[in-house]
């Protein structure tokens, strides 16, 4: 099952503080709007979602990997943020894993894209990443990460791409990464 969702939400500008409403909003005093991706995987678990703080973007993630009815799929997800200081990692997403794995983009790039498959989770995925030109990022200026993950599931999406910042990532989990998908700048 593939579980789609839109949602709006808000970064309020130095606070790192994310409202998640249902319904389009005006921008505001700093705030940056963004749009949830569709969701890759499937129903079960809990909707989480997590916006970097203030000028951050996404710029790698923490992949726990493990194996569910003989088949690879991830079963937690941690987010990279850059930040003055060096990178640093948000709240980790899902259960528990038998393999631990990072993609992490290069100096001056950030994530822009997610290819990713899924069915009942998400089953395995890559990352794009764009060169950062102030608040966009380049197309023309890309690579891939390597798979994470393995290849089931009945969904394969692409998940951004446009050039706009990727912000967040949300989803659904419990014991498992249930669903995946990520915050995007509009």
């Amino acid at each position: 099952m593939w579980f789609v969702s839109k949602q709006r939400c808000i970064r309020v500008a130095g606070l790192g503080l994310a409202l998640i409403l249902w319904l389009p909003l005006v921008g505001a005093l700093g705030a940056a709007e963004t749009e949830a991706s569709a969701l890759v995987g499937g129903g079960g678990g809990s909707p989480f979602s997590e916006l970097a703080k203030s000028s951050s973007v996404l710029v790698g993630l923490d992949l726990g990997l493990g194996d569910l009815n003989e088949a690879r799929i991830v079963r937690s997800i941690q987010a990279i943020y850059d930040s003055p200081n060096g990178n640093v990692r948000g709240k980790k997403f899902g259960g528990l894993a038998v393999e631990h794995l990072t993609i992490e983009a290069k100096p001056g790039y950030a994530i822009g894209a997610i290819e990713a498959w899924g069915g009942a989770r998400l089953d395995g995925l890559s990352a794009t990443f764009m060169r950062r030109r102030g608040s966009q990022l380049d197309r023309t200026d890309a690579y891939e990460s390597r798979w994470l993950g393995g290849r089931g599931g009945s969904v394969h999406t692409k998940l951004g791409g446009s050039g706009h910042l990727v912000l967040g990532v949300h989803g659904r989990g419990g014991d498992d990464l249930d669903a995946f998908g990520i915050m995007i700048e509009k």
